[in-house]
C-alpha cells in the first residue's frame, strides 16, 4: 500500500531540512520521549524511506508536525571533520557517558562540536557539529549552540540577559540568549533560546510504496 507524506522542503541557516507536514503518523506516549520511542518502534520506516536516497541525502534533518503535550562550519576543512569526528566521539564514548537527569532514555554522547574564532563581525564564536555517521550541520545548530551557552553560563561567561552569537561553518549565524539560570535535578542549568533564520525552498508529496525499488531508502557507505 502507498503512503503519502505531504512535506515542506527548506533550509534553516543553509541546512537543508524537510517539515512533513501531512501523513505523519499517530504516536502514543505522554511526554514528547516516549512518542519518540514510539516512533522508533514501529515508524522507523517512515524516516528512512524520506531521509536516505532516493529521497533524501545524509545532509537532510527531517521532523513531523505534532501536536503539543499538556503541561508545560574554517580552520578544520569539512573532510577532516568527518574523519575525525567519529574518532573523538568513540574516544568520548569510552570514558563517558551522559544520562539525562530526568530521562534515562536520552543518553550518551551523539553529537561532536568543533569550534574556532568567528569570521563574521558581530559573531563571537565559530563551530561545525558532526551528526550521524557523515553529517555536519550547515547552521549553527540550535542544539550546539545551547550546550555552548550553558557551558559559558557554568564558567561565568554569560549571565541571565546575555547575548551570544554563533556562526557556522558556511558563515551563517544564530542568536543565543540565556533566558534564566536555574537549578535543574541538582544542576546548574539554564533555559536558552535561540533566534535564526529559516527558509522554504519548495513544497514536495512524496509516497513511499512496497512495490517500488528501495522502500526505505538506501545509504552508500
Amino acid at each position: 500500500m502507498r503512503s503519502m507524506f505531504f512535506c515542506i522542503d527548506g533550509h534553516t541557516a543553509g541546512n537543508p531540512v524537510r517539515l512533513v507536514a501531512g501523513g505523519a503518523p499517530f504516536l502514543e506516549g505522554r511526554t514528547m520521549s516516549e512518542r519518540r520511542g514510539d516512533f522508533q518502534r514501529r515508524f522507523d520506516w517512515i524516516r528512512r524511506g524520506l531521509m536516505f536516497e532516493p529521497r533524501g541525502h545524509d545532509m537532510m534533518s527531517g521532523g513531523f508536525v505534532m501536536p503539543p503535550l499538556a503541561s508545560g562550519h574554517d580552520a578544520l576543512g569539512a573532510s577532516a571533520l568527518l574523519r575525525l569526528s567519529p574518532l573523538v566521539r568513540q574516544r568520548v564514548r569510552a570514558i563517558y557517558e551522559p544520562v539525562h537527569p530526568l530521562d534515562p532514555t536520552i543518553r550518551c554522547v551523539s553529537h561532536v562540536m568543533w569550534t574556532d574564532w568567528p569570521l563574521s563581525p558581530g559573531a563571537h564564536a565559530r563551530n561545525a557539529v558532526f551528526y550521524g555517521e557523515r553529517a555536519i550541520d550547515r547552521s549553527p545548530c540550535g542544539t550546539g549552540s545551547s550546550a555552548r551557552m550553558a557551558r559559558l553560563a557554568a564558567r561565568g561567561e554569560l549571565r541571565p540577559g546575555d547575548t551570544f552569537v554563533h556562526e557556522s561553518i558556511i558563515g551563517s549565524c544564530l542568536t543565543g540568549r540565556v533566558l534564566e539560570a536555574l537549578e535543574f535535578a541538582g544542576t546548574a542549568a539554564i533555559i536558552p533560546a535561540n533566534e535564526g533564520s529559516a527558509w522554504a525552498t519548495g513544497y514536495n508529496t512524496l509516497w513511499i510504496d512496497p512495490r517500488q525499488p528501495f522502500p526505505a531508502g538506501f545509504q552508500v557507505t
